[in-house]
């Protein structure tokens, strides 16, 4: 017999579903909201409503569109970007950031986005609908339970911002989901019998978004006493078009007049010039080929490569997390520039020429879209300054700590020979030199010609055998590392032999007398 939902579970008459057994966690989180004095004392609920209540189910997933194509894959955003997807006044946003943003540098753009739709005037089962697909990772229209944990921990977090509660947690979302899930939806009760409750609430993906109305169903009422479920406030400004900040496409160049050998408007075509959208599809693309000039391979404008390298900045504290390094460098170096994020790109971070450094590969992309006429090595020139200058805005920003004894070089610097001979004796010093230098000062540090530019390479056996180089560089560097702790090590082991030779040979002589 088919399953029905003829009414919901937590309507039926009994003690045997009370109705906080029901997706009872959200229901009793709406009611604490609905009656708290938090609300109305911090104010920042009413302020979210009337920024947002004039948004529609339709301007949440324009939002979204809009936030696709900025969109980096950290999902963070800085407050020029959050500028682009919110289109209000300069107050409002400032608003939103300061309530929300982390450190006051980024923001979460799915809390963002949670938000937007929270406060909006969109229908309980458009907001339920937008919120699954938003918090659904395989994008086929069904979540697992964990996914609709996570939804329900970030709108109980939004909402405990705005009353002064305490924020519920991720982990008493689930347990209360896990027994609150197999009495609403049949599928997932079967997936929780056949594989257990724990893995079908992880894995299993049996929440269809087409079942969204028996998922609110339990706390529909609830909801209903909330302020943002009522009309919106009469002062709310209207949303920006659904295609504000949204690029359709390029613009078309204007059509240039026909030459004097070229046929008018009016005249009639020749019997032989076929349209090319009724070619045949191999034909089209070999009278392509006939058309494009030959022995172009790409006419794209080469990135600027420096290479920053940072003492006194250990590389085992900066490695336990390379994204966020990587990321606020990048924020730091193009807001100082004046240059979108997408223009500068860490390409590699790596040991420096001594342990306590760090060298940071970096590339400065040229402007596509032709609005910042500045060259490349001009940029690089005023890289280079802001590094010396200890009021520059590369100074002060959050990674002015990692840069207080930088330098920008335009070669990658070449490390000094290995350690002394360990064999002639810890305590004896012996003078180095630089390999390629000859230097008597190791103080000097190797650097290539500034700036210098990386030729580029096209033939993919070479790209392949450079890669199989460095591979092997790093295999031998190493080789070279473990060869030297091991030379310690046996000296070490020498050391403390002969020690003990000579607490023997005292011993014994103890014994004779």
């Amino acid at each position: 017999k088919p399953f029905h939902f003829p009414s919901p579970p937590f309507l039926l008459s009994g003690p045997c579903l009370p109705l906080a057994a029901a997706m009872g966690i959200l229901s009793s989180s709406f009611a604490k909201t609905a009656h708290s004095d938090g609300w109305a004392h911090l104010g920042r609920g009413p302020k979210l409503r009337q920024i947002f209540g004039a948004y529609g189910g339709q301007d949440c997933w324009a939002v979204q569109r809009r936030h696709r194509q900025i969109d980096d894959g950290n999902s963070y955003i800085g407050y020029d970007e959050f500028q682009k997807l919110v289109g209000a006044e300069e107050f409002s946003l400032l608003f939103v950031w300061d309530l929300f943003s982390q450190q006051n540098e980024l923001m979460d753009v799915t809390e963002l986005l949670t938000l937007i739709c929270l406060f909006s005037s969109a229908s309980l089962e458009e907001k339920a609908r937008f919120l699954l697909a938003l918090f659904d990772k395989s994008k086929c229209s069904v979540c697992t339970g964990v996914e609709v944990a996570q939804l329900c921990t970030m709108v109980l977090g939004i909402l405990s911002r705005c009353t002064g509660l305490g924020a519920t947690r991720m982990k008493e979302v689930s347990s209360s989901l896990k027994l609150e899930l197999p009495s609403l939806l049949k599928a997932y009760a079967e997936a929780a019998g056949v594989v257990g409750g724990d893995v079908c609430f992880r894995q299993e993906r049996v929440i269809f978004h087409s079942e969204v109305k028996h998922i609110i169903e339990p706390f529909k009422h609830s909801y209903e006493r909330l302020a943002f479920s009522r009309p919106p406030p009469g002062d709310s400004p209207p949303p920006p078009p659904p295609n504000w900040g949204i690029i359709v496409g390029a613009p078309q160049r204007a059509a240039a007049p026909p030459g004097p050998n070229e046929q008018s408007a009016g005249a009639p075509r020749k019997p032989d010039a076929e349209p090319p959208q009724k070619k045949e599809p191999h034909l089209a693309w070999l009278s392509r080929l006939e058309d494009e000039p030959l022995g172009v391979v790409d006419s794209a404008p080469e990135p600027q490569r420096s290479w920053l390298l940072m003492h006194g900045v250990d590389f085992a504290s900066v490695a336990k997390d390379l994204p966020n390094f990587r990321q606020t460098f990048v924020r730091s170096a193009s807001t100082s520039l004046g240059l979108p994020a997408a223009r500068v790109e860490v390409a590699n971070i790596a040991l420096g020429v001594h342990p306590a450094s760090t060298l940071l590969e970096l590339l400065l992309h040229p402007d596509i879209a032709g609005q910042d006429d500045r060259p490349l090595l001009t940029l690089v020139h005023m890289l280079e300054q802001q590094l010396g200058c200890g009021h520059s805005a590369l100074r002060k920003g959050p990674f002015g700590a990692f840069i207080e004894d930088a330098e920008l070089l335009g070669g990658p610097p070449r490390r000094n020979i290995s350690s002394p001979l360990l064999s002639r004796g810890l305590d004896e010093q012996v003078e180095r030199c630089e390999m390629a230098v000859q230097t008597d000062d190791d103080t000097e540090l190797l650097r290539a010609p500034w700036p210098m530019s990386r030729p580029r390479v096209t033939d993919l056996a070479e790209v392949e055998a450079n890669t199989n180089l460095r591979k092997a560089f790093r295999d031998l560097d190493g080789i070279r590392r473990r060869t030297e702790k091991a030379k310690v090590g046996r000296q070490s082991v020498l050391e403390e032999l002969e020690k003990r030779k000579a607490l023997i040979a005292e011993l014994q002589a103890e014994l004779g007398a």
